[in-house]
């Protein structure tokens, strides 16, 4: 606009689109062939049938953001701006039915939309924000200070009544049984620093609060909130969700040690609030109850992180480390985990106990060596284990001890090393690249098996497909095998 402000605007429109079905036409004759199937034994691979499950989901977002920023002065670099976020999300899922009992052929059947088996809805949430900040810099300190404005409407009506969530035992006019989700807002303040506190040394240090919505689909599960006969049999979304609120703070230093050294420490906290979590409801019936998501749990993160920087210029050599210890504790990792333990009668974490995420050590280690037309990179990496429960001798988890066991630590290795060749003016590059260059491998992501439960499994006939052993042992749960490509590229 002038030497001392410019503008921004940026304008963006994007589609995705999933559908999945064994056929394209929910009622092709050839899903009859799904009745009858049976009751797959336990710890047995299945061997054929069909998929009756349908899915057809789509979404298109419009967005649009608009920032400002103007030099004010010598002191003062502000800047301002707006968002929108328009969202269109449609979705149905459903399973076929085919029973002769109930419909009197053999033809698959889709559900009727007021049951459990088929849900379907097309919902319009919107999303705004506005924010202003400033950035100071008088002689050696430099100071962030911004607010932020964020709203959110899911556009979505909830029950009032949530031992009657369907209005279907004490029915009452819609207008009575409904009410519109209330829109979310919050007003964030953030700020940051630096300034040298040596010649060669800076503290940092910064404060925010954060606002950050919940997966939408969790917001429209369930939505003609249908609640199946039983216990905990339901689970059903919540489009009056709160906003999942974080206070972030942080202070770390950066000093230079020497001509070829940097070092940076840093301790950061950050305050959760508003996680999603499970609520458990009992409707009029007395026997029948669900469970719903709710803003129920919360957590905290604490850690430190130390990066140490080794710069040789004059023979080619970089050398980075840095360790982090964290610690990620809440009540729960799983938004449904006290929908689950109701399921399985057991009681739900009422204390605060390390998360599936909880990573406490991690050291990385980046090498490179750049000489001439070489050059060799290693890049490494040693973790300590996730957490687990523990499980009893009928692998049951062990629910006092939920996440007080870990895996042991896990390390990687990768190289990168190229060599570049020059013939006239066509350069041929040389690489090979390794991956796990170990070639780790995991024996405690395995279950012990005892013998007696290969006997059990045996005696029981149900080595037919496949053995116990096979069935425990998923692959998947190993790192990727070492690889190796080798090649060359030519650029003329």
């Amino acid at each position: 606009l002038n030497p001392t402000t410019f503008m921004n605007l940026r304008l963006t429109a994007y589609s995705t689109n999933l559908k999945q079905s064994l056929y394209d036409d929910p009622l092709d004759e050839r899903y009859r062939f799904a009745y009858g199937r049976g009751i797959q034994p336990s710890r047995v691979f299945s061997t054929g049938g069909l998929d009756t499950y349908y899915l057809q989901r789509s979404s298109q977002t419009y967005a649009a953001r608009w920032d400002i920023t103007k030099q004010m002065g010598k002191f003062h670099l502000a800047k301002a701006g707006l968002e929108f976020r328009q969202n269109n999300m449609k979705f149905e899922d459903f399973s076929l039915v085919t029973d002769p009992r109930q419909y009197s052929d053999y033809l698959p059947h889709i559900p009727a939309i007021n049951t459990n088996r088929h849900n379907q809805y097309n919902k319009k949430p919107i999303e705004a924000a506005a924010f202003i900040q400033d950035k100071i810099e008088y002689k050696d300190l430099i100071v962030n200070v911004g607010l932020r404005f964020d709203y959110f409407n899911a556009k979505a009506k909830v029950p009032t009544d949530l031992r009657d969530p369907q209005n279907t035992l004490r029915p009452r006019p819609a207008a009575e049984a409904f009410k519109d989700a209330s829109a979310k807002v919050q007003v964030s303040p953030r700020l940051g620093f630096a300034f040298p506190i040596t010649v060669n040394g800076v503290i940092h240090a910064s404060y925010g609060n954060f606002f950050q919505i919940p997966e939408l689909g969790r917001l429209y599960e369930n939505p003609e909130f249908e609640v199946t006969l039983g216990n905990f049999n339901t689970f059903m979304g919540n489009a009056d969700l709160e906003a999942q609120r974080s206070s972030v703070y942080e202070i770390g230093l950066q000093q230079q040690l020497g001509q070829n050294m940097v070092l940076d420490v840093t301790t950061y906290y950050r305050d959760v609030r508003n996680l999603l979590g499970t609520a458990l409801y009992s409707t009029y019936t007395g026997s029948d109850s669900y469970g719903r998501y709710e803003n129920k749990d919360f957590g905290n993160i604490r850690g430190i992180t130390t990066a140490l920087g080794f710069v040789y210029p004059q023979v080619g050599f970089r050398a980075d480390v840095n360790y982090t210890f964290q610690s990620v504790r809440g009540n729960g990792s799983d938004p449904r985990q006290a929908f689950l333990d109701a399921q399985g009668n057991n009681e739900a974490a009422r204390n605060l106990i390390p998360l599936d995420w909880d990573q406490r050590h991690t050291i990385n280690l980046n090498l490179t060596y750049n000489q001439k037309d070489w050059n060799v990179g290693l890049v490494g990496e040693f973790v300590s284990g996730y957490p687990f429960t523990p499980q009893d001798i009928n692998r049951n988890p062990i629910t006092e001890l939920r996440n007080q066991a870990r895996y042991a630590p896990e390390y990687n290795l990768d190289l990168r090393a190229g060599r570049t060749l020059k013939f006239g003016a066509t350069t041929a590059k040389l690489f090979l690249n390794a991956e796990n260059l170990l070639d780790d491998y995991r024996e405690d992501r395995y279950p012990k098996i005892f013998q007696t439960e290969i006997d059990a499994h045996n005696a029981n006939g149900l080595n037919v497909v496949n053995g116990l052993r096979e069935f425990l042992t998923n692959p998947a749960v190993q790192p990727a095998p070492r690889q190796v490509r080798v090649g060359v590229q030519f650029d003329f």
